[in-house]
């Protein structure tokens, strides 16, 4: 069985990805088929913040950013400023290794100002896109995820209370504990190219 399991993530020619989504970030962990670790974080929501920090040309900007990954893969996002949500663009290109973002338009912008890029997906797929380097016009190479989650176990265990008292507490874990799988356990998700994944014993 061991050597099963080391020939299957060790010496697999596919990607292995484990995702843990919590109710405000996403943590991805991948095996690359080379056998190399690689890690992101990403927001809950499906997107990435970053910084302006300053315009340089019509449309283009210098900017701030910890997206843990060095390849320009963003051609086609959407891009909003946290300041103001009308202000929107589409990004042209987004270098996090030259931290130059070009955007569709020119906004009137203060500098810095915080902003998102988002392509409407859910937050795992984000995730596996950072870490496979894969455009929204390139298909995910063969890969194997498996998708676990922490949303709703916080105030659990934290022992958050509020006024509504101790029986309301007690129904939010009957509904916590129905809906949620087990967070030891991963959920089998398909994406194009991998084959199911398989769920971990309890």
């Amino acid at each position: 069985m061991l050597f099963w399991l080391y020939n299957y993530y060790f010496m697999s020619t596919r990607w292995q990805i484990w995702i843990d989504t919590g109710g405000t970030f996403t943590d991805a962990v991948a095996l690359t088929p080379n056998g190399l670790s690689q890690r992101v974080k990403v927001l809950s929501r499906g997107c990435l913040r970053g910084r302006l920090l300053e315009r340089l040309a019509s449309g283009r900007y210098r900017m701030q950013q910890r997206w843990g990954i060095s390849t320009s893969i963003f051609k086609g996002y959407s891009f909003y400023a946290l300041a103001d949500a009308g202000i929107t663009a589409t990004v042209l290109s987004a270098d996090p290794a030259t931290g130059i973002l070009e955007l569709d338009r020119d906004l009137p912008l203060p500098s810095p100002i915080d902003f998102e890029i988002s392509a409407g997906e859910v937050a795992p797929v984000l995730a596996a896109r950072l870490l496979t380097a894969t455009p929204l016009d390139a298909a995910f190479p063969p890969l194997d995820m498996r998708i676990g989650t922490t949303k709703g176990t916080n105030a659990l265990l934290e022992k958050k209370r509020n006024r509504r008292g101790p029986a309301h507490h007690q129904r939010i874990w009957r509904s916590t504990r129905h809906r949620q799988p087990a967070t030891t356990a991963f959920v089998p998700t398909r994406y194009p190219g991998a084959r199911p994944a398989f769920r971990s014993s309890d």
